[in-house]
């Protein structure tokens, strides 16, 4: 079930197939570093959500990682919709850009994996991506499959 705003995701919505492939790391060295995730989902969203794992390819939410869901009601500025990443983004894709400003909801997967020995985190994330892409996540852009920002650092 997908909750209000700002409150994590329970797993146990996540209908878990136990025949997902590991995503191993073959070269792992302890000590590499975090993996630190953030990804934004534009749209409308229901508020009961039942996840197949076998059909999105996950096991739920990631240990670290949160999913939140924002409403323009109650958090008016979204992400890339202001800050340093909106400036960069409304002259390279204003379409893009408007269509953000215009979203009721977004949901948002975001959080640190300590050091991780497997890329499972990864496979689960992007399988609650797609999950949400196909349940509510939508711009009115027909550009958006065509959406390609160039981030330069240093800014």
């Amino acid at each position: 079930m997908l909750l209000p705003m700002l409150r994590r995701m329970e797993t146990n919505s996540v209908d878990v197939s136990p025949d997902l492939p590991d995503w191993e790391r073959s070269l792992y060295q302890p000590g590499g570093g975090d993996a630190f995730l953030f990804f934004a989902v534009y749209g409308q969203f229901q508020t009961d959500l039942q996840i197949s794992g076998s059909t999105y390819r996950t096991a739920g939410v990631p240990e670290g990682v949160d999913v939140r869901k924002l409403d323009r009601a109650q958090s008016p500025d979204f992400p890339f919709d202001s800050g340093p990443i909106g400036k960069l983004l409304e002259p390279e894709q204003p379409a893009l850009f408007a269509a953000i400003q215009e979203v009721p909801e977004g949901t948002i997967l975001q959080g640190v994996v300590p050091d991780p020995q497997d890329l499972n985190y990864l496979r689960d994330t992007v399988g609650l991506i797609m999950f949400f892409l196909d349940h509510g996540g939508n711009l009115d852009d027909p550009d958006f499959n065509n959406v390609h920002v160039e981030i330069r650092w240093p800014m």
